[in-house]
């Protein structure tokens, strides 16, 4: 797990406002483990290079988050598949609009091609 500080103190030093730090932490903590080392190592790498990274910590953050694709399987798909009902593989409980039980899974979009 990469602590807030350490991003912290790339942003800072790049430029980000104290003021910013407190918002900047809530949408850092609301990124899992894996997220959190994606955009560290994102945003490190681009000041190493010298290229852009947004001054504003939040946006900052957010724009160097992996981009996401929501997969879904209904209740009878996804038992079909796993021959269990048990969140597996990295599908989680849900419901739909219409308070059906569904499976999601949020995947980065280049791993879908290895699928």
């Amino acid at each position: 797990m990469i602590p807030f500080d350490d991003i912290w103190l790339h942003l800072r030093n790049h430029g980000a406002s104290d003021r910013r730090q407190n918002e900047a932490y809530e949408v850092w903590n609301r990124y899992s483990e894996q997220e959190q080392q994606h955009i560290y190592a994102a945003i490190t790498a681009k000041l190493r290079q010298g290229r852009f990274v947004h001054y504003n910590p939040v946006q900052a953050i957010r724009e160097n988050a992996p981009r996401q694709r929501m997969l879904t399987m209904t209740y009878e798909e996804y038992y079909s598949e796993y021959r269990t009902t048990e969140p597996t593989d990295g599908w989680q409980q849900a419901k739909d609009g219409n308070g059906k039980m569904i499976y999601v899974k949020y995947v980065n979009p280049k791993s879908l091609c290895s699928e």
